[in-house]
């Protein structure tokens, strides 16, 4: 009988962990780290978006560009 308490007790505090650490939903603040990732989020699809440009800028050249003379 003791085993069976402890084991009710154990697996009653185990399943109510999660609403231990969920938090209030009145919580209206991002942290800085949240700012951080997105910060970091932001600068790396700038940094994706300049060789993309480039790529498309001279694809458009080279298709509506003068054409090069041909070899004979």
């Amino acid at each position: 009988m003791k085993h069976r308490v402890l084991f009710n007790l154990v697996s009653l505090i185990l399943a109510s962990g999660t609403a231990f650490a969920a938090g209030s939903f009145e919580q209206t603040e991002s942290g800085p780290a949240v700012w951080i990732f997105l910060a970091l989020l932001g600068v790396l699809i700038v940094m994706q978006l300049i060789p993309g440009l480039t790529l498309f800028f001279s694809m458009i050249k080279g298709i509506f560009g003068a054409n090069p003379p041909r070899a004979r």
